[in-house]
């Protein structure tokens, strides 16, 4: 667990796992969080280290130079413009400076952890029935009609994913291999940051930040 020259904390896979099962190595993470929390740090917590994620960039990478060079009529199957172009192909459409447009990149977007935001939103309300889960997750008290009308008012965030499976099918397995492994190491920083803040920040202070 380290600390380079320009201030990013960084924390191995290792460690960060361990953290996750030992409140003696937490000890260690603690001080690291708050390095990179505090106010002279930069906000930044890097991971190193994480297993099969090399491998994994290797396969995805290339496939995203085949995405990006496929003809137009091909592209125009995996741009959905109902989601503001936040989901599958987007190219030119984003601004940096006034009104011009970045043509010098193209970006692709999908949810790797599910293919229908909305279903699986229902599909965890039924699931979990009138548990506990209800009173600490938003997401789950909200009847079928509310969440069916969410998903209409916000596309953006709602879209169904699309891939090019026709042309490049291998790419949302690669995708999603990545993603989901990103999304499994947040999760433990996640929980990490969360303990920390639970053991040395008072509600007190949490409502005056807010």
């Amino acid at each position: 667990m380290t600390s380079t020259d320009d201030g990013v904390v960084s924390i191995s896979y290792t460690d960060l796992v361990a953290a996750c099962s030992d409140n003696k190595s937490k000890t260690n993470i603690d001080n690291l969080i708050e390095r990179a929390f505090s106010s002279s740090g930069l906000g930044i917590i890097a991971i190193t280290d994480v297993p099969n994620l090399p491998e994994m960039r290797l396969k995805l990478l290339p496939l995203a130079n085949q995405l990006a060079s496929l003809p137009p009529n091909q592209l125009q199957k995996v741009t959905v413009p109902t989601s503001g172009y936040q989901v599958g192909w987007s190219h030119g459409r984003e601004k940096l400076e006034g009104d011009k447009y970045d043509y010098s990149k193209g970006s692709f977007y999908a949810n790797p952890l599910t293919e229908d935001l909305a279903q699986t939103m229902l599909d965890r309300r039924k699931e979990t029935g009138d548990s506990e889960a209800l009173k600490c997750d938003e997401s789950l008290d909200k009847t079928e009609e509310e969440v069916l009308a969410l998903a209409k008012s916000c596309p953006a965030f709602f879209a169904n994913n699309v891939w090019p499976t026709d042309d490049i099918p291998e790419l949302e397995s690669a995708f999603k291999d990545v993603a989901q492994l990103v999304h499994q190491v947040g999760i433990m920083l996640a929980k990490c940051c969360d303990s920390f803040v639970s053991a040395n920040v008072s509600m007190f202070d949490m409502i005056s930040l807010i």
